[in-house]
């Protein structure tokens, strides 16, 4: 588990998340705005990505879905999400 300290002198954003066995959960995004800077830290933007990819990976192929259609749709969520990051 990686523990990092805000010091509050610049935007920010922050998750809990928890990963054990196949299950996992994870809170929404806490955004912390400082001033008029975007909450924008590189090393984590990076992290982030990697993350996305790996579970596109996972619910892409263990994931079990109704349609084929859904699977679709949760692909395009997840490559809507790494564009957005990618800005």
């Amino acid at each position: 588990m990686k523990h990092r300290r805000w010091t509050g002198e610049r935007a920010a954003w922050g998750a809990v998340r928890h990963e054990r066995f196949e299950a996992r959960a994870h809170t929404g995004a806490v955004r912390v705005q400082v001033g008029d800077a975007p909450p924008r830290d590189e090393a984590a933007v990076a992290e982030l990505l990697e993350q996305l990819r790996r579970d596109r990976e996972f619910y892409l192929a263990r994931g079990v879905y109704r349609r084929a259609e859904d699977r679709q749709h949760v692909a395009r969520l997840f490559e809507q999400a790494i564009e957005k990051l990618r800005q």
